[in-house]
């Protein structure tokens, strides 16, 4: 408890005069709100963000030994990569918060497709175009036809 505390000796029956201090007891900054701009593909940016506590350092860390000391930390050559719970704290007065905590999704780039064709055609003739399947990924429902 904060307040003023006050100290005696006793030696042989005698006291010795009061010594007092004074005690100050900061609170514990609010667990800050984290998050970040969203989904982004491996190599991307994701820009981090932790609400705004007067007063306050931030010290953000994560996957791969991720650390960061900016409230709003952009790094793309650690987030295009990696993944997962980021948790960031605030510290004030020498009092540090609880860890405010965002999920970072970072989708894979998909292989590189095959392109092919029909072939070369006379002027005025149709050309299918063609594209090898990569899983996940949308396609036409039919071979784009081109009239040249």
């Amino acid at each position: 408890m904060a307040g003023t505390y006050s100290v005696t000796a006793t030696v042989n029956g005698c006291t010795s005069p009061a010594s007092t201090t004074n005690v100050t007891v900061n609170p514990i900054p609010a667990t800050p709100t984290a998050g970040n701009s969203g989904a982004v593909c491996e190599g991307g940016t994701i820009s981090l963000t932790a609400s705004t506590v007067p007063g306050a350092t931030y010290a953000w860390t994560g996957p791969n030994g991720f650390s960061s000391s900016a409230q709003e930390p952009d790094d793309p050559k650690r987030h295009g990569r990696d993944g997962g719970d980021l948790r960031v704290t605030t510290t004030v007065n020498g009092c540090t918060s609880p860890a405010g905590t965002t999920n970072v999704t970072v989708n894979p780039i998909p292989s590189t497709p095959t392109a092919g064709n029909g072939g070369a055609v006379c002027e005025g003739g149709t050309i299918s175009l063609t594209a090898s399947t990569v899983p996940g990924a949308t396609t036409p429902d039919q071979p784009e036809r081109l009239h040249l």
